[in-house]
């Protein structure tokens, strides 16, 4: 668009100087216009300058699934002015340009996975994180789903010991636009997984102590108060 805008402003300065039409003339003119309608629409101008960046420096494009903070989802639309977002419930947000200060691209290049269970306190960690391994690498070569994936699983151990058990953490790097459906199939197989191996899942347990002088102080109730 930029291009063809100059090959016509050029082409419209050859004619009118050929008409014998000062150019000169004809460019302070288009300058001072400029310059009052750049004043005139600065909020314009910033969209467009930003759109031209997020253009040229390939921040994001459509298909992308994008998070710019106040809204997030797939790209659908992308010009200098304006970028359209469809939201997962969705709706269609359009953005100016110029409100987008920081993007996250979450199908750039690769996706990732982050997948965080909780274990029983009683269960061997090394068994826990042996069938955790074990269920990664059939996943990784199960044909269905090799090429939705860029590498196997890891399982990086354990993160978190707390009264809820044991969290293990698990990254799976996928194809971009992969992981919703990669994180749904992987959990459904740990769930398959734990359940096969006897393993529970941590639950929240919280203990109760009674005063150990509770008794010596009921004794020295009145007698009333103690029937």
């Amino acid at each position: 668009g930029l291009v063809t805008i100059a090959i016509a402003l050029v082409g419209l300065l050859l004619a009118l100087s050929s008409l014998g039409v000062p150019t000169a003339s004809v460019v302070a003119i288009g300058s001072f216009a400029g310059l009052a309608i750049t004043f005139g629409s600065q909020n314009l101008v910033k969209d467009l300058v930003n759109g031209f960046f997020i253009l040229a420096e390939d921040q994001y494009a459509v298909g992308d699934v994008i998070n710019v903070g106040t809204a997030s989802g797939l790209v659908e639309e992308l010009n200098l002015r304006i970028t359209q977002i469809r939201s997962p419930d969705g709706e269609l947000i359009t953005l100016p340009n110029s409100s987008i200060n920081q993007v996250k691209n979450l199908t750039r290049s690769w996706s990732r996975v982050k997948f965080h269970i909780d274990i029983a306190y009683q269960t061997s960690p090394r068994f826990a994180l042996g069938v955790l391994r074990d269920l990664s690498a059939t996943f990784y070569h199960d044909p269905d789903w090799h090429d939705k994936l860029v590498a196997e699983p890891e399982v990086l151990g354990i993160d978190r010991v707390t009264h809820s058990g044991m969290t293990i953490t698990v990254w799976i790097r996928t194809q971009p636009a992969q992981q919703w459906a990669v994180g749904r199939e992987f959990r459904l197989r740990v769930r398959e997984a734990l359940e096969a191996n006897g393993i529970e899942i941590g639950t929240p347990v919280q203990v109760y102590q009674l005063p150990t002088n509770l008794d010596n102080e009921a004794d020295t109730l009145p007698e009333t108060l103690n029937h």
